[in-house]
Parts: structure tokens; sequence; C-alpha cells
């Protein structure tokens, strides 16, 4: 590869000046302090907690691949993802660079004492420059000293294809347990047919077809891993060499819990997720209680996360998902609402699978748009998780290819906001809400 960057070792000029670098400020009152010396270019608070200004060097490239590359050392920066801007802009004829695409690297590993910035970026079709941007914000007395910045042709990012399976399986006529294998058995078999990588099945599995006067969810509940329902899904996923998600009610000891579990492609148990926010009726009249985190799961394809049905209704649960780097979450569900479900794809760049008791089986992109659905049985579509279109044309710099709420480019001053929600959910005193809800 050749970096394309000139001096990217930052060498000084006759004049004991940067060679071929400038600096810019948005506004001279929030301007930093600029430093260099040979082989360090810097940034400095001047006790201004607003700053915000960059070094900054143009330089031709042409449409293709780039991996863009910087080594820094920081003191007293409390938010590195945060403050520490490692930018680049992609400079199109006749725009104005307020109308050009921006990408930001949000990835960063300490080495060898310093801290390594890196990523890959496509730069877009009709480019004709690159300007490279090394800069701060929000820092009042901090220090930021670059050591080197790289930007140099590479191979096309590779795609990640995962071919998934949801499906609509409802509650019908009251049948038997071994009727309700049957059918699962049969679904599972449809999706290994398909060669399908991962199929997910709707929330509460093994309550499918019961009247719940009938059993009640504790006497339905089954252990995890041991359980009927879990080993049928294990027999099934070595079978087809397929992931298997699938909702059950899971019986821990004395505890009763709203579960998906993971299956691997061996068969064996992966993971599972507890479901964090219980539909109320599921409290109130089975005795099911809550979990209380929300983990990701990496697979041979990619980052998953999951919710499960209620779940959907507070953004949180997707965010929380979409922070720790799920690329798809999964959502099996007994009914939904529909128009929440692309909001949360759109909001952490996540594609969305959904099954269900009740309502659609879905499969969403990155921008809400839907790639497959049904009212019955099962539904398949191709994804390539490298492939992440951003939700806007002009979505706003390094929200191009980052989930919501990443430190990196979510342009906030702090996290105050989101301790302040957390203040918010648990204080007292409370007022009541007023407002009707039925006439």
């Amino acid at each position: 590869m050749t970096n394309l960057i000139n001096n990217h070792d930052f060498r000084m000029a006759e004049n004991d000046t940067p060679l071929n670098w400038g600096i810019c400020a948005p506004r001279e009152v929030t301007k930093p302090a600029f430093h260099w010396k040979e082989g360090e270019l810097g940034v400095s608070g001047t006790g201004n907690v607003y700053n915000f200004g960059y070094w900054q060097q143009e330089i031709p490239v042409k449409p293709g691949w780039y991996r863009f590359t910087t080594r820094f050392t920081t003191s007293d920066i409390d938010d590195i993802p945060l403050q520490v801007l490692n930018m680049i802009l992609w400079k199109r004829p006749g725009h104005a660079p307020r109308q050009c695409p921006q990408d930001i690297i949000t990835g960063f590993a300490r080495s060898g004492g310093q801290i390594e910035a890196s990523e890959v970026f496509q730069a877009p079709p009709d480019v004709v420059s690159a300007e490279i941007q090394l800069g701060c914000r929000f820092v009042s007395r901090g220090n930021i000293v670059w050591h080197s910045a790289k930007l140099e042709p590479c191979d096309p990012v590779a795609p990640r294809q995962a071919r998934v399976t949801a499906v609509r399986w409802g509650e019908g006529n009251l049948r038997t347990p071994e009727e309700c294998f049957g059918d699962l058995a049969r679904l599972l078999d449809q999706s290994g047919a398909v060669g399908s990588d991962l199929v997910l099945l709707p929330e509460m599995c093994n309550r499918v077809g019961e009247v719940r006067a009938v059993r009640s969810a504790e006497e339905i509940a089954e252990p995890i891993p041991g359980g009927p329902t879990v080993k049928l899904l294990q027999e099934k996923a070595k079978q087809h060499h397929m992931y298997v998600v699938a909702g059950l009610i899971e019986a821990d000891g004395d505890t009763l819990f709203n579960t998906a579990v993971l299956i691997g492609r061996n068969g064996e148990l992966e993971g599972r997720y507890r479901k964090v926010h219980p539909y109320w009726p599921e409290e109130m009249f089975d005795g099911i209680m809550p979990g209380d985190s929300l983990p990701v799961f990496d697979l041979d394809f990619g980052r998953i996360g999951v919710m499960v049905c209620y779940d959907s209704w507070f953004p949180e649960s997707a965010r929380l998902l979409g922070l720790q780097g799920a690329e798809m979450i999964l959502f099996p569900a007994a009914g939904y609402e529909p128009l929440i479900l692309p909001a949360r794809a759109i909001d952490n760049r996540a594609y969305v699978v959904a099954s269900a008791l009740g309502g659609k089986a879905m499969i969403l992109n990155t921008v809400g748009h839907t790639l497959a659905e049904t009212d019955e049985g099962l539904i398949t579509a191709s994804i390539d998780l490298s492939y992440r279109p951003t939700p806007h044309t002009n979505a706003g710099g390094g929200l191009n290819a980052s989930p919501g709420g990443r430190r990196v480019m979510r342009h906030a001053l702090s996290g105050r906001i989101y301790e302040d929600i957390q203040k918010e959910v648990c204080k007292l005193p409370l007022p009541a809400d007023q407002f009707r809800w039925f006439k």
C-alpha cells in the first residue's frame, strides 16, 4: 500500500512550520491552541470547554477503498472517542464542504504507549480530493499529539453474507405438545432446506397452541438447557448446520423467565437473553420475572443482539445493543407494533429480523425498508452485513456508518443526558400522568 498523505510523520518546513498542514477552526473564540515540532502535530485546550478545531491537508484521491490510520497520545482527555477527531471530508466537484460526505474513525486501540485509530472507508464515486482533518472538541485543558497519519488504498471490505429466515407461526386451535413439536420440526426443516444460516422463531414457542387456563406458565416452563423444546432446537440446528434463536418460557429453579435461546451450528447452547421488559400480564398473571442485561453474541458472520416483544417499546433496548456493536437485532415476539421496528433499524444502523405468533414475520434493512415479510410460514433473505447504507443522504458525518449513540458521532458535550434519563426514571416525587386512553 502507498500512503497518500504528504508528510505523514509531520516533518517541518524550512520556516519551522508543519509541511503541507494548515489549521482550521469554525470560530476564533472557540479555537484551541495549535502546537507542533518535528514529528508531532498537537492541539490543546485553552480553558474553553466549547473549543473546536483541527489540522487539515487536502490530497487528490480517486473513487475506491482506503484505510485511514493515525497514531496519537493524549493527556487529561476523559473521552477519547468524543474529544479526539480523525476525519476525512470527501470533496466533490461543484459542492460546498457542508454538502460533501464525511467519515470519522470510530475504532481505537492502545499500541505501544500510543493510541491507534484505524478504519476502512469507501470514497464516493464522484470524489476528487480528500481533506484529512485531525482535531479536537470539548477539550478544556487537555492535550492531543499526533505522531503519524496515513491514508492508503486498500482492498474493498469483503461481503459478509448471511441467509436469514424469520417465521410467522400462529396460535391456532388447541393442539397437543406433540403437534406443536411437529410444527416446529417442519419449520426448522424448511429453513434448513433453503440453506439458512440463521432461523428465528417467535416468542414463547413452548406455549404455542396452549389455552392458558388449561396449563399455566409454570407447567409449560422448562429448564435451559435440558428442556424438551431446547433439545429439539439443538437437534435441528446440528442437522442443518444453522443457528437457531427461539423464545421459550424458562424455569430456572423457582423463577420463571421469558427467554430467547441461541443454539449454534453444532447444536450447542451458545447463549440466552432473558426479556428485560416483560409485558405486564406476564408478571401479573404468570409470575414471569424480568432479566437484567442485554448481551450481544458473535456468530461466524457477524454480531447479533436480541430483544423480545415488549422490549421494542423502549428505545434503550435496541440502542444498547447497537452501542455494543450488534449488526443485526433479532426480535422474537408474540404480537408487536410494526411501526416501531423501522425506527429501531434506522436509529441503530442495524438489520432487524422479526418472528411472531401474531402479526407479520419481517426482515428489515438498516434504512428501515422491508426486505421480506409474510403473514404465515417463513421468509428468507440474504443479508450482507458489510453493507449498511446511510438512512439519509445528509446523515451527519459520523452517522454515515455508525449505530445511534456511538460516542464518536453523538456530537454531545458529555454523557449527562444519559445520566439524566436514569435519574428521571427513578426519581420521586413523580407526578401522576393525567390523560384519557378510552372514550
